[in-house]
């Protein structure tokens, strides 16, 4: 090989040999977990991973995750990213939520009480916007698009996103629409690869489609201007009329009132009562 070849493969060597130092230094820190006289003896740069984890933690077995059965590190890896993705949250926020659930009332201070309601709430925020991202991809109706097809698809994308079915990706001050609600220093070059702006023709990658709707959700969030909150709606005094003060209540001359949603009690027989109807009585 050149010498030039040479100095490539050494660069890409010594990042190698570090990352593998940073994995050999995560089961060393495990190992002595385990036990506190456990020393990595071999060379801190060792990439063979399977029997540096059996030689840091010997006896490693693998707990039931999502009831999935975990013989290895890389299917605990994903069962582990699988309750992450189902749950929102980290799996230590998940853990930390579950033992201070599992924990007697009067054993729990109110400032785990609190950390448990700020993680559900932030889980909650996670949720909405993966629910937002999801719809925005709805627009990328299969999984290779031409160039046209694809300024069709980024078009509907940015027109949900800003609300406004008027937007053009021909418009001259797309990226200025779309701007206004995000930071100053943000990097819009996504959205000129995506609508031909730049003229290179590039049909966006897998990886480009994830970035373009991280970024449209921005969009979306901040256009509301609100976060989404976790909360219960209930219906209250329900009517068959939209306005319920038009119709009063018959018998309710010497107390008006309007007639609620239901059939009324004069009207019913105890010895045949109705069939079960929407409502209640």
């Amino acid at each position: 090989m050149t010498l030039e070849q040479f100095k490539q493969m050494m660069k890409i060597k010594v990042a190698i040999d570090k990352d593998w130092r940073d994995v050999n230094a995560l089961l060393e820190k495990a190992g002595k977990r385990r036990s506190l006289t456990y020393n990595f003896t071999k060379n801190t740069a060792s990439p063979e991973f399977d029997d540096n984890l059996k030689d840091a933690l010997p006896n490693l077995s693998f707990p039931s995750v999502t009831d999935q059965t975990i013989l290895n590190l890389t299917a605990y890896d994903k069962a582990i990213k699988d309750l992450e993705m189902y749950f929102f949250m980290k799996a230590e926020d998940f853990l930390f939520i579950m033992n201070t659930a599992g924990t007697k009332k009067d054993s729990v201070s109110p400032p785990d009480w609190e950390s448990v309601y700020d993680k559900l709430a932030v889980a909650h925020k996670e949720k909405i916007y993966a629910w937002r991202r999801a719809e925005l991809a709805k627009f990328k109706t299969k999984q290779s698009l031409t160039l046209e097809e694809q300024k069709e698809a980024v078009q509907n994308m940015i027109q949900s996103a800003l609300e406004n079915a008027t937007v053009d990706i021909t418009d001259s001050n797309l990226n200025d629409q779309i701007a206004v609600f995000l930071p100053k220093d943000q990097n819009l070059s996504i959205i000129d690869s995506a609508t031909n702006k730049d003229n290179k023709n590039l049909i966006l990658t897998d990886k480009d489609w994830q970035t373009l709707y991280e970024l449209l959700e921005l969009v979306w969030r901040n256009r509301l201007g609100i976060e989404p909150v976790a909360q219960k709606e209930e219906w209250l005094y329900l009517s068959a009329n939209e306005d319920a003060k038009s119709i009063l209540a018959s018998g309710s001359v010497d107390s008006p009132r309007w007639r609620t949603f239901g059939q009324e009690q004069s009207t019913l027989d105890k010895d045949h009562p109705p069939a079960a109807k929407l409502g209640w009585i």
